[in-house]
């Protein structure tokens, strides 16, 4: 898998962050070890997106975030889907013809 789209995005993020909270407000929830919304936003898509890579059900992840639905999970998180679904169909090749 390549990470480095969701990495960038993620740096990108931050930045955006920094700027909205400014940076006063950044280093004053640092200073409390605290993090900011935006980076346990960030830390929760990153978790379910690891999760989901890793082969978790959909179903134990939308229950993980707490997701009444889970087509509000897969909305969100089907990006991390065709490479499940290539995962999935080279296991089933494997078994199949070696």
């Amino acid at each position: 898998m390549v990470w480095q789209p969701e990495i960038d995005q993620i740096a990108k993020r931050r930045e955006l962050a920094k700027q909205m909270g400014g940076p006063e407000r950044v280093a004053e929830q640092h200073e409390r070890e605290h993090l900011t919304v935006r980076e346990r936003i960030d830390l929760r898509h990153a978790a379910a997106s690891f999760m989901l890579a890793q082969g978790v059900p959909m179903r134990v992840v939308m229950e993980t975030l707490g997701h009444s639905q889970i087509g509000v999970t897969m909305n969100i998180y089907s990006h991390v889907m065709p490479d499940l679904q290539r995962s999935a169909a080279d296991r089933v090749m494997k078994v199949l013809w070696g």
